[in-house]
């Protein structure tokens, strides 16, 4: 939006300077319709602004029975392409003529010639002196020369014309809407990005309230801000929505400010559609991660050394019992969640880290606001400036309380087996031994029988334990 604030600012400065002038300036294209008259012109020329744009200026103000357009003295500047300095007649809105010294020379944009512009002196007073006259059927009756150097007033108004219509160009160029609105919101002007962006041709939009645009959910808001800015304020970044021509909404962005002055409100305008979905990409970008650290029972963190301030995912804060109203601000604040036998390894890593900026991982354990224990896995990365100092850590930190009971009940069944189930697996092999190698006679018989039973079933009440544990464990 900086570029197209500064090209606005040139804009203006450029349009009060040639509305300023007490000369009269026109810009005439190709087709000799006039596209630009300053209020001087207007002034001299007795016409209004709507009664010359876009219309033939030569038929209007120009004797076109003495010059017809292709021989015009001025439209032989665009024939030609060469600047002319004359003296002549041009005729007033109440048919009366007007003398005039006036200068026309070609405007050139990219190596092309797309016009010329005229800047003209009424020198009435001055001819009636002369002996110089027309009368009401447009006849000269008598004439006079008078030669005198424009050379360096021509130069500085030429420059200033072709530096307006530069940026006229740019203007017109814009991926941006460049517009001017009256008091009233109506378009005064309007760059050609509106079609682009809108569906709207120009000429659709001139003389309408932008607030016939405005989607109805925005319009007091619109019409709030708009207040603002004409009451002194400088608005930038404001969004609302706009109703293209083909019925969708369109975000826009805007920045405008209010000309006292003139009167006239400039603004400039950035189709936000890519931005928007861009922001809600990343919403829902972020609750797909939301969701995953929350099922992954895992938060993210970040620690600035340089503020010593300490921001928490919203699933870790969930881990370590609190909510998303933040009690952990700084570092200090997150250790004293830490169990008290773990603290020291906590400040140890957490020193190391700051110092080296190496990654690390560690386990330690938290006592939550309600008394439970939980057991926390956190990995952790640091991050340098140009100079090699750590500025930050960051990292992951997973709730594996879950994990480390199994681990628990893991090692326990390891126990179970490799003591316990060992006793009745050995006594039953000895006696199958024992009964397959015929070592005992008919008598001894039963008694091993009720060995092996109960052993067997002493290894069955085993297997049962085991299998309680870990479906509590599940």
């Amino acid at each position: 939006m900086e570029t197209g604030r500064l090209f606005e600012q040139s804009l203006i400065f450029n349009k009060l300077i040639i509305e300023s002038m007490s000369d009269g300036v026109i810009c005439i294209d190709n087709n000799f319709i006039c596209t630009y008259i300053n209020s001087s012109a207007l002034k001299m020329l007795g016409y209004t602004h709507e009664d010359c744009i876009g219309n033939n200026l030569h038929d209007l103000i120009h004797n076109k029975e003495l010059y017809p357009g292709g021989e015009c003295p001025a439209c032989q500047t665009l024939v030609n392409k060469e600047g002319r300095n004359l003296e002549k007649v041009f005729w007033r809105s109440d048919g009366g003529p007007i003398w005039v010294r006036y200068t026309s020379n070609p405007i050139v944009y990219d190596l092309e010639f797309i016009g010329f512009v005229i800047l003209f002196s009424d020198i009435s007073d001055q001819k009636k002196g002369e002996g110089d006259s027309y009368n009401s059927n447009k006849k000269l009756s008598g004439e006079a020369c008078l030669s005198k150097d424009v050379a360096e007033e021509t130069s500085n108004h030429i420059a200033l014309i072709e530096s307006y219509n530069e940026l006229e160009n740019i203007f017109n160029q814009s991926m941006d809407i460049i517009c001017v609105f009256d008091g009233e919101g109506r378009f005064r002007k309007i760059s050609n990005a509106c079609e682009k962006i809108l569906g709207y041709k120009i000429e659709e939009l001139m003389g309408r309230s932008f607030f016939d645009f405005i989607y109805d959910e925005d319009l007091d808001q619109t019409k709030k801000v708009a207040a603002d800015i004409m009451n002194g304020a400088e608005v930038t970044n404001f969004e609302n929505r706009y109703i293209a021509k083909n019925g969708c909404l369109v975000p826009i962005i805007w920045s405008a400010r209010w000309d006292k002055k003139e009167n006239l409100m400039f603004c400039v305008a950035r189709d936000a559609t890519e931005k928007k979905i861009a922001e809600k990409k990343l919403i829902q970008s972020e609750a797909f991660l939301e969701e995953a650290q929350r099922l992954a029972k895992m938060g993210s963190w970040n620690f600035d050394l340089k503020t010593d301030t300490v921001t928490w995912s919203k699933e870790l804060y969930n881990i370590f019992g609190g909510d998303a109203n933040p009690t952990v601000k700084t570092h200090r604040s997150f250790v004293n969640l830490i169990d008290e036998q773990d603290k020291q390894l906590v400040k140890l890593t957490s020193k190391h880290a700051q110092k080296t900026g190496e990654p690390f991982n560690i386990q330690y354990r938290i006592i939550t606001p309600n008394g439970e224990t939980r057991v926390i896995e956190e990995f952790g990365y640091g991050e340098k400036d140009t100079d090699g100092k750590v500025i930050r850590l960051f990292g992951t930190a997973q709730d594996i309380t879950a994990r480390k009971k199994t681990e628990e009940k893991i090692r326990e069944i390891g126990w179970i087996q490799s003591h316990l189930v060992r006793a009745p697996v050995a006594r039953i092999i000895g006696l199958v031994l024992l009964i397959k190698g015929k070592l005992i006679d008919e008598n001894e018989m039963e008694n091993v029988l009720d060995y092996l039973l109960l052993s067997t079933t002493e290894l069955d009440g085993i297997i049962k334990d085991i299998s309680n544990k870990t479906i509590s464990n599940d």
